[in-house]
């Protein structure tokens, strides 16, 4: 799709009312005024400038801070495994969605759409190689086994009901 065509599109979502359609406007509002936001409209203007060259388009993406892209993807879509358990409960009409895993240790709820979503979150630590490289840990060096760089928690999202409904998860963690 050519740029005239996405905006187009993304127009005709807010005009038609579309669920993301706030998400929309303080996405682009944040491109064009939030000076951490610089190098993704800055990469963006120079990779459809640079079209026909896809060398040089995929040149200007690179130039985008993964920080402020990953900000932009998370005001435009959220969070995935939030918006999935969103669609869960509106398709099914349900009061409670638990999902995992997350990378971090611990798990959460939070109230959605009417609903709660759940996540177990993950039972081990993952550390990434960013981490562990800054720990001077290699590769083969690693044990699932050591507690130190991969600390674990057992995660459980408690669902009491009251009657058929169901009362709020919790969220359990023992070591």
């Amino acid at each position: 799709e050519s740029v005239s065509e996405v905006l187009d599109h993304v127009a005709d979502r807010l005009t038609h009312g579309h669920a993301n359609a706030d998400a929309y406007v303080l996405a682009v509002v944040e491109l064009a005024t939030n000076p951490d936001m610089a190098t993704v409209l800055h990469g963006l203007v120079a990779a459809g400038s640079a079209l026909p060259d896809v060398g040089a388009a995929t040149n200007a993406l690179k130039t985008i801070d993964p920080a402020a892209l990953s900000r932009l993807q998370q005001l435009l879509f959220g969070d995935p495994l939030e918006t999935a358990a969103k669609d869960l409960m509106k398709a099914r009409r349900l009061g409670v969605v638990v999902l995992g895993h997350t990378h971090s240790v611990g798990g959460f709820v939070r109230h959605v759409d009417g609903g709660y979503y759940a996540n177990t979150g993950s039972w081990i630590s993952v550390a990434s190689v960013a981490e562990l490289r800054a720990r001077g840990i290699r590769w083969e060096q690693l044990s699932i086994l050591d507690r130190a760089t991969f600390p674990s928690k057992m995660t459980a999202i408690v669902i009491d009901y009251n009657g058929t409904t169901p009362r709020a998860p919790v969220v359990e963690n023992q070591r």
